[in-house]
């Protein structure tokens, strides 16, 4: 992993003078295991955030797997990095998933409440448009969604903890615009977005650039580092295996569009295998 990393600095300094050098952009990753938390060897899991540059995590929480919580914290604090809380359900986005969802916030802010180190915010990936109510009605399907997300920020907002929700690229194909916008403007500190088509990384997202400059949101742009073929990924949809001078190539052309963008990896999982396989 260190000769790849090295030849990967090299290629950005050679990019950096030939393009012109830019302030790191913030970079989260994505950790759906929530037994992550209590590993008392997280050797593998910090030459990971070093390589890649994280400095914030998307860390599935569950009440199974709470012990060492204190420790994981302090130790991801030790090295600069932001803990975010990641929770999320499809029938979040129903009427009837509100309460559960409530419960699993309130949940979350005594546990962040709890902590030494408490978490920087909370991350939701809910995916409304996978439930039946949006395959039979999308455009009541996401008002409900925005009602839930409206209800979520509002609690986020009183236990003073960033709220920000994770979307894909082609939700504005998909959504009332109106509702979108409310989205934007009523219900998040800021949107992820899950930008898994290379074909078109800077035009898919101008919607929600658009929308996040015109109310004061952060835009974060997710890339894909599972292997095609998961989940029904293609090529395209994907960084897996890919030189790491492509994903910062991609990070370059975003920020010129958009200067204030940040980045977000997913996840830890694919690239603990991906790492693996090179060795």
């Amino acid at each position: 992993m260190r000769k790849r990393w090295l030849a990967g600095v090299a290629a950005l300094f050679l990019a950096c003078i030939l393009n012109g050098c830019r302030t790191q952009a913030h970079t989260a990753l994505f950790s759906w295991d929530p037994q992550q938390v209590g590993q008392t060897d997280q050797k593998e899991m910090d030459e990971i955030l070093s390589v890649y540059g994280i400095d914030a995590l998307y860390q599935l929480m569950d009440r199974k797997n709470t012990a060492g919580l204190e420790r994981f914290m302090a130790h991801l604090a030790k090295q600069g990095v932001a803990v975010y809380a990641l929770a999320g359900e499809t029938e979040w986005a129903l009427p009837s998933g509100a309460d559960a969802m409530e419960g699993e916030l309130e949940w979350l802010f005594s546990l962040s409440g709890s902590l030494k180190n408490g978490f920087s915010g909370i991350v939701l990936d809910v995916e409304p448009y996978r439930n039946e109510r949006w395959e039979k009605d999308p455009r009541q399907g996401m008002k409900e969604y925005v009602a839930n997300m409206k209800r979520a920020y509002e609690s986020c907002r009183q236990a003073g903890l960033p709220l920000l929700l994770c979307i894909p690229y082609y939700l504005d194909e998909i959504a009332d615009p109106s509702l979108l916008e409310e989205l934007f403007r009523d219900a998040c500190d800021g949107v992820i977005v899950m930008n898994y088509d290379r074909q078109d990384e800077q035009g898919q997202i101008s919607t929600e650039a658009g929308l996040a400059r015109q109310y004061g949101r952060q835009l974060i742009n997710a890339y894909e580092f599972l292997p095609a073929g998961t989940h029904g990924l293609a090529e395209r949809n994907t960084y897996a295996n890919t030189d790491r001078e492509h994903v910062e190539s991609s990070k370059r052309r975003l920020q010129e569009s958009y200067p204030d963008i940040r980045f977000a990896y997913h996840s830890l999982e694919a690239l603990k295998k991906q790492e693996r396989s090179t060795q």
